[in-house]
């Protein structure tokens, strides 16, 4: 026998919210909004395996990628290497500026970063053979250094809200969202004695939501193998 879904529309958790808290159908759109803003915060805090990826070509005129559209928050930014991402390092002190519509060496924009390197036991981080980032978001970009590929692949997260056709839930994200509404409405109607009551709602159905989306056993255990060795440890 077929079980239920696993995913929901979010126009359907608005409908169920309203049937649940016997609120107007005429506050519609003011929870369907609300619903939006919970599914992105729970996209960049809360659940896994909702990182969207977008493999972006390096311009040559200035060394950046562009932002994709949906672009909301940054993850990483790395190229695949022996089937697994290897991410490059953000470089707080690289040049960003650009000359006109290009870069001018002379200036020292675009120069690729020259980090030395000791082999052998002594040798330290820090240093990333793969190339280095650094976001600029008020341009809505980032440029990339020292990196020898001509494409990299951006992890991001979006709103997860589709503009066009349905946007699907998870369930186990409802309770969360559905505080969330709760939460948010008590604030913008000035309640606060509501608020404080629906906080504590709301973080009580996040903290379960952190619960189900935690690292099973499996994966601590595998994680504790990795970094287990005979050797001396520094």
């Amino acid at each position: 026998m077929a079980e239920t879904s696993g995913l929901k529309t979010l126009n359907r958790v608005v409908d169920e919210f309203l049937l649940k808290t016997g609120r107007s159908k005429d506050d519609y759109f003011k929870y369907e909004q609300f619903a939006i803003d919970a599914m992105r915060d729970m996209r960049m805090l809360y659940l896994r395996g909702v990182v969207k990826w977008a493999k972006l070509t390096i311009s040559a005129l200035t060394s950046t990628i562009a932002f994709p559209s949906d672009y909301v928050s940054f993850v990483g930014v790395c190229v695949p290497i022996n089937g697994q991402f290897w991410f490059l390092t953000e470089k707080q002190n690289l040049v960003i500026t650009t000359t006109g519509a290009t870069l001018d060496s002379t200036q020292g924009e675009g120069v690729d970063i020259t980090d030395g390197t000791v082999v052998g036991y002594p040798a330290s981080g820090g240093v990333n053979s793969e190339g280095y980032y650094k976001i600029e978001e008020r341009n809505r970009r980032i440029f990339i250094n020292s990196c020898d590929s001509d494409t990299v692949v951006l992890l991001y997260n979006s709103s997860g809200v589709n503009t066009s056709g349905d946007t699907y839930v998870p369930v186990r994200a409802v309770d969360a969202i559905e505080a969330y509404i709760l939460y948010k409405d008590a604030i913008y109607s000035a309640d606060f004695n509501k608020s404080a009551l629906y906080e504590r709602n709301y973080f009580n159905a996040v903290d379960k939501l952190k619960y189900i989306e935690s690292p099973t056993l499996y994966e601590l255990r595998d994680a504790l193998y990795e970094v287990i060795s005979p050797l001396a440890q520094r």
